[in-house]
């Protein structure tokens, strides 16, 4: 006889004996030997037969649930399977139905748990988040500390995520790595938080997980100079340069064009947020000069910075007097021009035409400088009047040079003028100009345009 055979005739028994007490048995055992074949819906008919018989007793209702609930998940029916097992389970709590062993409790409660998870995936495949969310959190409440418990939560975070519920993504994985701090899943939980942050506009709070560390392990450069990148964006200036800082401290070397220009923008920022900024202009300047690799922001930068040093030795410059005995002071003067004229020479390589105008007129100033302390330093206290002439005449014999070459230089900005360039430093030379030679070059400047007229032949 086959198993159509058999239950052909456990139909017409039903049908002519319906009260009989052996009914329920026949019909829970016919159920499982469906669920065997694979014949779910049939399986279902005669589970519920089973189950809704007057006779029935603690080991076939329970036999009948079992099948349900297997047939239920073979059909993808998870709500009906999730019933199942809860009324599978319910039995065996009033104690254990016949010869069923205790340990088929735990593979209820896994078979419950994975109805509620699948659940889940079906409402979040669908879109269904509020939904989805609620079952994944379900799942732990049907078998509680399970590796699918675990999972349940995790994607419940994961379907907040895709939605772009930042916030409500953001309190669910927080409270995953607090209740599962050592678990395998937890690693990945930083890095969606980062996402979630940096999604949401939070960048100061994405940088700040990015620089969370884990008992004595410190993130990465990489991780760090990431997190500096997010405090920038956000304007956090202080935890940027701390990280800045820290980073070109290390005893590192520029190996490409890409490090290079990273490592100039940093000391760029800190130069403009005053943090030690002559050091960092200096390495600007040097590290620039060294390298094989630019840009034209990174020459702008080191120009600029090649400029300022070369204003604050040409400042060093002025201070430092021409003092009885001159030869000592005359030496401490020329090491300060030769430093202020190092550095403007350095800015005229970075920038090259970029900057003239201001270089040119620095260069000048260095010199006149020098010609004015010459002339007005003062003559050793033990000459006659014959000696202290004479003393200035030479004076000015060692000044003349320097003012010459401060006035060609000058003139050389006066120049540019011909060449259609006019700046404030082209006007600051032609000031100095007007004070040296004022009968040429005291006059108003203006700018005037020439309309060529049309020839009309007349």
């Amino acid at each position: 006889a086959t198993l159509d055979d058999l239950a052909a005739a456990a139909d017409r028994f039903a049908a002519k004996f319906s009260d009989d007490k052996r009914q329920p048995g026949l019909t829970a055992d016919i159920a499982n030997r469906m669920l065997e074949e694979h014949r779910y819906a049939d399986a279902l008919r005669f589970a519920e037969n089973a189950i809704a018989h007057p006779s029935v007793g603690a080991a076939e209702r329970y036999s009948a649930w079992v099948a349900v609930g297997e047939a239920n998940v073979a059909m993808a029916s998870y709500g009906l399977a999730e019933n199942a097992w809860r009324q599978s389970l319910a039995l065996i709590a009033k104690g254990p139905p016949g010869d069923v062993p205790a340990k088929d409790t735990d593979s209820l409660q896994r078979q419950l748990a994975s109805s509620v998870y699948y659940q889940g995936e079906k409402a979040a495949s669908e879109g269904n988040i509020d939904t989805a969310v609620a079952h994944f959190q379900r799942v732990e409440s049907a078998f509680p500390g399970s590796d699918i418990a675990i999972k349940g939560r995790y994607d419940a975070a994961n379907t907040l995520l895709k939605a772009e519920r930042w916030q409500a993504a953001v309190n669910e994985l927080t409270r995953f790595r607090t209740d599962y701090p050592q678990h395998d899943l937890t690693r990945t939980v930083s890095e969606k938080l980062v996402f979630a942050y940096q999604s949401s506009g939070q960048l100061v709070r994405a940088a700040d997980e990015i620089m969370r560390t884990e008992g004595t392990e410190s993130p990465s450069w990489d991780q760090q100079l990431r997190a500096a990148e997010l405090y920038h964006k956000a304007e956090a200036h202080e935890r940027r340069n701390r990280i800045y800082v820290a980073w070109l401290d290390r005893d590192s070397v520029t190996a490409d064009s890409q490090s290079h220009i990273r490592n100039q923008t940093l000391r760029q920022r800190l130069v403009l947020d005053n943090v030690a900024p002559r050091r960092y202009r200096i390495e600007l300047v040097e590290q620039e000069l060294a390298s094989q690799w630019h840009s034209e922001d990174t020459l702008a930068w080191a120009g600029r910075a090649a400029i300022v040093l070369g204003a604050e030795e040409a400042g060093r410059f002025a201070d430092v007097p021409l003092q009885i005995p001159l030869a000592e002071s005359l030496t401490r003067k020329q090491a300060a021009l030769s430093a202020a004229r190092e550095r403007l020479a350095q800015a005229e390589k970075l920038v090259g035409d970029g900057a003239r105008s201001e270089i040119l007129f620095r260069r000048a100033e260095l010199y006149r400088v020098m010609a004015q302390d010459l002339m007005t330093s003062e003559a050793p206290a033990n000459l006659n009047d014959l000696e202290a002439t004479q003393y200035r005449m030479l004076l000015e014999e060692e000044a003349y040079p320097f003012e010459e070459k401060a006035i060609d230089l000058h003139a050389k900005n006066h120049q540019r003028l011909a060449e259609g360039l006019f700046d404030e430093w082209v006007e600051r030379s032609l000031q100095v100009l007007a004070d040296l030679f004022p009968g040429r070059y005291d006059r108003e400047v203006r700018w005037m345009t020439w309309n060529e007229e049309v020839n009309d032949d007349a």
